[in-house]
């Protein structure tokens, strides 16, 4: 639950493909290899939900010097165990490394959530913290990688008129390339701001709550700024 991101990186895919193959399909040898470092990760998350913080640091240590421990549910892993831990930076440094394996595989799925009918963010302090740390590493990510271009797109719960959730949604995101500014100031021309109002709710329930707060978010689409 705390892990910014969850992507369908390659051992995810795999894993996939052989769930869904035909009984007596061959599998993939590279799949056996990984099971250990599945195995690494399950007990890893399990011990960073007991509260054992250092005991799942090694284990996601352990993890990424395997020759196929390098993806994103790995430095996710070490991202929030390092932040339970108080290392922020050494955070900061496995979050921008999920920001490279996210944006290599095709998407950046990190969700920015606001409080009801306001372009603040969700009144949680350790949010909110880890909010701004995700945003300067976003930012320098673009920084320096000068190809990639972004689409910051903000989405409302159903409560509201669609004329207002519309604008909402669009200070919503204009919110958040506000804030990537501080770190790069280049991404007013990197970027797009699109509000979506209450199109593409996920949960999709009215008045807002605590259940719907993911609808309540803003979100990106990364693309090539050639296109």
């Amino acid at each position: 639950q705390d892990n910014p991101m969850f992507v369908k990186d390659l051992p995810l895919q795999k894993l996939i493909q052989i769930i869904e193959s035909p009984v007596g399909t061959k599998i993939d040898e590279d799949f056996y290899h990984f099971i250990k470092t599945k195995s690494l990760i399950v007990e890893g998350q399990t011990a960073y939900n007991q509260g054992h913080y250092e005991q799942a640091h090694r284990l996601f240590q352990e993890a990424l010097q395997r020759p196929d421990g390098k993806i994103i549910e790995v430095y996710g892993g070490l991202y929030t165990a390092n932040y339970k831990l108080n290392n922020i930076k050494v955070a900061e440094n496995y979050f921008s490394k999920m920001v490279t394996v996210g944006v290599e595989n095709g998407s950046l799925p990190i969700k920015f959530l606001f409080e009801p009918n306001l372009t603040d963010f969700l009144n949680n302090h350790e949010l909110r913290e880890q909010y701004f740390l995700w945003l300067k590493q976003i930012g320098l990510y673009f920084q320096t990688h000068p190809d990639k271009c972004v689409e910051i797109i903000g989405h409302t719960s159903k409560y509201g008129l669609h004329k207002m959730n519309k604008n909402l949604s669009e200070r919503r995101a204009q919110t958040i390339q506000a804030q990537m500014q501080q770190t790069f100031p280049g991404i007013v021309k990197r970027s797009t701001v699109i509000g979506k109002g209450h199109e593409e709710t996920i949960v999709g329930t009215a008045p807002d709550s605590a259940e719907n707060a993911i609808d309540r978010r803003v979100e990106f689409k990364i693309i090539d700024c050639s296109k």
